[in-house]
């Protein structure tokens, strides 16, 4: 199977809203951030088979990101493109001057994104722009672990998130 990975453009609205929906994800914010997503396409159905988005909030003239939407259609999907989606998907955060990405993840996924250099934060760390984003409002009374990871510090004392060094 030929998979494509690309960023999401504004003809791809109905298609992911579709694909989330199916997949039991909120939509909340989607269109407001559609441009920041990237899916996953087999070009030879025409369909989307994965997606991971991301979210820019500002607070306090820093840039927060939020990663959001990580769904893949399928084992298959996941073993042969889940990893090249995540490199494509942090190597793009990175050219938005975050200060911090941050995620939500079942307890299942804790150890791949500690790999990744994320740690676990505690809600209450976490900037309000994050606590007001539609992701956080519609799993915040879910069984979710908020994960950050920050990108770089020009002011201290830093912000109450575990580091983890690679």
């Amino acid at each position: 199977m030929s998979l494509v990975i690309r960023q999401a453009t504004l003809e791809d609205f109905a298609s992911i809203h579709k694909y989330l929906t199916s997949a039991g994800v909120s939509t909340g914010g989607l269109g407001d951030h559609l441009t920041n997503y990237l899916v996953v396409e087999n070009p030879n159905e025409n369909k989307i088979v994965g997606t991971v988005g991301l979210e820019i909030y500002r607070e306090d003239e820093r840039l927060y990101g939020l990663m959001r939407s990580l769904v893949l259609e399928n084992s298959t999907v996941q073993a042969q493109v889940g990893m090249e989606l995540l490199s494509r998907f942090f190597a793009y955060a990175e050219t938005k001057s975050l200060t911090a990405l941050y995620l939500f993840t079942k307890s299942t996924g804790i150890d791949l994104f500690i790999h990744m250099g994320f740690s676990t934060v505690q809600a209450d760390a976490l900037p309000t722009c994050i606590l007001q984003s539609p992701p956080y409002l519609a799993n915040a009374q879910q069984d979710m672990v908020p994960m950050g990871h920050l990108y770089k510090s020009t002011t201290y004392p830093h912000a109450p998130v575990d580091i983890v060094d690679k």
